[in-house]
């Protein structure tokens, strides 16, 4: 597994390399719109408005949270791995699964709008054996 993501980062790094658009990383940052404790959390990188790519992700519910990547602090995870991901300037779409990519575990599905004076991103987050949840989010 360790191979074929090292195979998939290097293929996005040379693609990347070779493309003309400025790349931009930061995080968003989303929570249950109930009240609950719903989040999540990816950090991202983009080549303009047609390449979205994961770089890590950070899922949790009650006392279940599911992660991409270790982080000091954190609460103890589950580790998944992205399985499939899509970004364009309006859609969001990252779905991760069990680290044997046996089964999905984790689908955050997003939307956005934006005009000059505001952004509004929101979606949907699905944790397998968890729940379903509507989420907000603010990107940064």
């Amino acid at each position: 597994m360790t191979r074929i993501c090292a195979a998939i980062a290097l293929t996005l790094a040379v693609t990347m390399a070779g493309a003309p658009s400025a790349m931009a990383t930061g995080t968003i940052e989303c929570e249950a719109m109930d009240g609950g404790d719903a989040y999540a959390s990816i950090l991202t990188t983009r080549a303009g408005s047609h390449m979205f790519m994961p770089l890590r992700g950070l899922f949790g519910a009650g006392d279940r949270h599911f992660a991409s990547e270790t982080l000091p602090g954190a609460p103890p995870a589950e580790p998944i791995v992205l399985a499939h991901a899509y970004g364009d300037a309006r859609t969001i779409i990252a779905e991760y699964t069990t680290t044997d990519i046996e089964r999905p575990v984790v689908s955050l599905r997003l939307s956005s709008a934006a005009t000059d004076e505001a952004e509004a991103i929101a979606g949907v987050l699905l944790i397998e054996g968890v729940g379903v949840w509507a989420v907000a989010c603010e990107a940064g």
